[in-house]
């Protein structure tokens, strides 16, 4: 199981205090399936990695997704849904995307096409650690975020990052 994320930018459309997400590239590869070999950065690596930290406790099944993509193209939208909720992210109906089911101390992964791997949990949880410290490094070493001027935009925000500090292992 690879699982890796790089080549984080901001959209060049946008001031970078104002895109509240980050894009990059993600390598992907479950067994011998290539899902992604990291070569385009065009994926919403923050949603992304959010997705993954709920797989850390949650299963992510095609009748009961952790989001609509663990790997989303885009994130337009940030929702929140009150206290301890997780937030809503909405996006364009693109992604990659895999099974994940827990079984007591591994986790299965089941792409696509059918095939399957297994890694402990433990080593799950790290792959899904470095995959959310590389982005969120990339928020601290990067311009503050000015939050945005709809009150609901700016709960969605502030939502999305309760939920992962929520979501994130502690030591």
């Amino acid at each position: 199981m690879i699982l890796q994320v790089d080549k984080l930018y901001w959209l060049s459309h946008m001031n970078e205090q104002q895109d509240l997400c980050a894009h990059g590239a993600v390598e992907i590869q479950v067994g011998e399936d290539i899902l992604d070999a990291g070569q385009e950065a065009r994926w919403c690596v923050s949603a992304a990695a959010l997705y993954l930290l709920r797989t850390l406790t949650a299963d992510h099944t095609q009748d009961a997704p952790v989001g609509e993509h663990l790997i989303p193209c885009c994130g337009h939208t940030l929702y929140s849904q009150g206290c301890e909720a997780d937030v809503v992210i909405t996006g364009c109906p693109n992604g990659l995307d895999w099974e994940i089911r827990h079984r007591d101390s591994t986790v299965l992964f089941r792409t696509p096409n059918g095939r399957e791997e297994q890694i402990t949990l433990i080593e799950w949880q790290q792959k899904v650690v470095t995959f959310a410290d590389t982005v969120e490094l990339f928020y601290k070493t990067s311009v503050p975020k000015q939050q945005p001027d709809d009150s609901y935009d700016a709960a969605g925000y502030v939502a999305f990052w309760t939920e992962w500090s929520r979501r994130y292992p502690k030591s």
